[in-house]
C-alpha cells in the first residue's frame, strides 16, 4: 500500500521521489490536492478517511489507514421524469415534495414547458436572501495567456453546444435556474437544454486586464436567476487592439456563485481547453451535481450534524460582534476585497512553526483570527465562520464534479486558560473534526449558537 501511495503523491505533487516518512504537507500538498488523491484510491479499490490525511504525519502512518473501498450502502434517489416527458407530476420527482400545483408554477415560471425540466433539486444551503446578493456573482476572464489560439466563435460553441460534448450539455449545475417565488422552499431546476447568453462589449484603447478590472470594480452586475443558465460569456473588443495581428481574443465569463466555486471553474476551462483541441472524445464522463445534493439530504447525515453542532456549540452565551457591528455585509454591492501576499521570511516561519508543531497553517492562521475577534469583541470565547470546501466527503468524483460545493460553519476558540501551543493544537482537531460535517446547511449550524451573525475566516493550505 506505501508505493500504490508513494506512486499517488508522486503524480498529483510531480516530485521524482517519496519516501516512508515524507509529508504530504511538506512535499507541496494542499487540501485541494488531498480530494484527487482520494479519488485516485478509490480508482484502485481502496479509501481513506480525508481527515486521516491531516492527522498522520508521514506516509507509513497514512497507508496503515487505508482500507479496501466497500459496497456504498447508500442509494442515490435517481430521477423518474422521462425522456420526452409533456407534464410532470409529484411522483415523478425523488429530491424534494412538491404538490401538482408547485409543480406547474415551476414549469411556468421557466417559459419553456415541461418537456424541457429534467428533475428538481433542493436548495439546500441557500436562503432567498442569500441567492439574490450581487456578492455571489463572479468573473472569469479568458485570454491569450491561457489559449493563445483562443477564437471567441469556437469559445462559444465549446460552452454552449447542444451536442454531447457541450461543457454546459455535460453538466447539469450549469443549466440550472433558482426558483423560490409561491413555492415552499427554493429549488434548484434543472433544464434538458439551456442557451449560453452571448453579450459582446467593446472598450475605447487598447483594452488588458487594468482596464477590464476597473470596469468590472465599477460596474453594476446583475443576473436572473429564475432563467439557466446562470453563466454567460461576454466577448471584448478593443477599439485599439486588433485581434488578427495579437492573434488571440478576450472575453469575460461571467457566472454566479450558486452554480459553481473555484474548482468548478478549472473542470470547465480545462475541458474548454480539451475540446478545442480536439480531444472531446477523451474527457471523462460528467458526474452530475444531482448525485451530491441526494447524499446532502440524507437523513441520518443531518440528524448527525445537527447532534455535533448543538454539542459544540449549546452552551455558547452570547454573539461575537467585534467592535459591536452585527452587520457589515449589507446586500453585499458595496463589499471590497483586499488581498495581502506575505513577505517569503515570514511564510517560511509560519511553515517551519506548522511543521514543527505538527499542524496545518490554517489551524494557525484560525487561532490568530480568533485572538484577534476575541480583542474587538471584548470576549474570551469567540465563534466564528470558517470556509470549506465542501469536496471533503465520501462523495464519488468530487474532484471533477461541477457544482457550488463551499460552505461556512461556525468554529469555536475558548481563550480563557489556554495558551498558544493548546489553543493551535485544539483548533487543529477541531477542523479537521469538522470535515465530517462540512454539507451542513448553515442555519442548521448556526442554530447551535442563536444568531446567524457570526464573522468569517477563509484559510486555503
Amino acid at each position: 500500500m506505501e508505493e500504490v501511495l508513494a506512486g499517488i503523491w508522486q503524480e498529483l505533487l510531480g516530485v521524482e521521489r517519496v519516501g516512508r516518512h515524507d509529508s504530504f504537507f511538506d512535499l507541496g500538498g494542499h487540501s485541494l490536492m488531498i480530494v484527487s488523491m482520494v479519488e485516485k484510491l478509490r480508482k484502485v479499490g481502496m479509501r481513506v478517511e480525508i481527515r486521516r490525511v491531516f492527522q498522520s504525519p508521514d506516509l507509513t502512518e497514512l497507508a496503515a489507514e487505508v482500507r479496501r473501498e466497500e459496497a456504498e450502502e447508500w442509494q442515490e434517489a435517481v430521477s423518474r421524469i422521462p425522456e420526452g416527458c409533456t407534464r410532470i407530476t409529484p411522483e415523478m420527482i425523488s429530491l424534494v415534495v412538491l404538490t401538482q400545483q408547485d409543480i406547474d408554477r415551476v414549469v411556468k415560471n421557466g417559459s419553456w414547458g415541461s418537456g424541457q425540466c429534467r428533475t428538481s433539486i433542493r436548495l439546500h444551503r441557500c436562503r432567498k436572501d442569500s441567492v439574490l446578493s450581487p456578492f455571489f456573482i463572479r468573473i472569469v476572464i479568458l485570454c491569450a495567456q491561457f489559449y493563445p489560439d483562443l477564437r471567441v466563435p469556437a469559445e462559444i460553441r465549446t460552452l454552449r453546444g447542444r451536442h454531447r460534448t457541450g461543457v454546459i450539455a455535460r453538466h447539469d449545475a450549469l443549466r440550472t435556474a433558482i426558483l423560490w417565488e409561491g413555492l415552499p422552499q427554493p429549488l434548484q431546476v434543472v433544464y434538458r437544454h439551456a442557451e449560453l447568453p452571448v453579450e459582446p462589449m467593446e472598450f475605447l484603447g487598447k483594452g488588458g486586464f487594468g482596464v477590464y478590472q476597473g470596469y468590472l470594480e465599477n460596474a453594476s452586475l446583475g443576473m436572473d436567476l429564475g432563467k439557466a443558465p446562470l453563466i454567460s460569456l461576454r466577448p471584448v473588443h478593443s477599439t485599439g487592439r486588433d485581434e488578427r495581428i495579437c492573434g488571440a481574443v478576450h472575453a469575460l465569463v461571467v457566472f454566479h456563485h450558486v452554480i459553481s466555486d473555484h474548482v468548478s471553474m478549472d473542470v470547465m476551462v480545462d475541458e474548454i481547453a480539451q475540446i478545442l483541441d480536439g480531444n472531446e472524445t477523451l474527457l471523462p464522463e460528467p458526474i452530475s451535481y444531482r448525485r451530491f445534493v441526494a447524499q446532502g439530504l440524507n437523513p441520518q447525515i443531518r440528524d448527525e450534524s445537527e447532534a455535533f453542532f448543538r454539542g459544540q456549540f449549546g452552551d455558547v452565551d452570547g454573539q461575537t460582534a467585534p467592535f459591536g457591528l452585527m452587520n457589515v455585509h449589507g446586500d453585499g454591492s458595496d463589499v471590497a476585497e483586499s488581498t495581502l501576499h506575505l513577505e517569503d521570511g515570514l511564510s517560511g516561519r509560519i511553515r517551519a512553526c506548522t511543521r514543527r508543531l505538527g499542524v496545518s497553517a490554517a489551524a494557525l492562521f484560525h487561532v490568530a483570527y480568533g485572538l484577534l475577534l476575541a480583542k474587538c469583541s471584548s470576549r474570551d470565547d469567540v465563534v466564528f465562520g470558517s470556509v470549506l470546501s465542501g469536496r471533503m466527503g465520501s462523495v464519488m468524483g468530487a474532484d471533477r464534479m461541477v457544482g457550488m460545493f463551499i460552505n461556512t460553519l461556525p468554529v469555536r476558540a475558548r481563550q480563557s486558560g489556554v495558551d498558544v501551543l493548546a489553543a493551535t493544537e485544539t483548533m487543529q482537531n477541531a477542523l479537521v473534526e469538522l470535515l465530517r460535517y462540512e454539507q451542513t446547511p448553515w442555519l442548521m449550524s448556526s442554530a447551535s449558537v442563536h444568531s446567524v451573525a457570526i464573522p468569517a475566516c477563509s484559510v486555503q493550505c
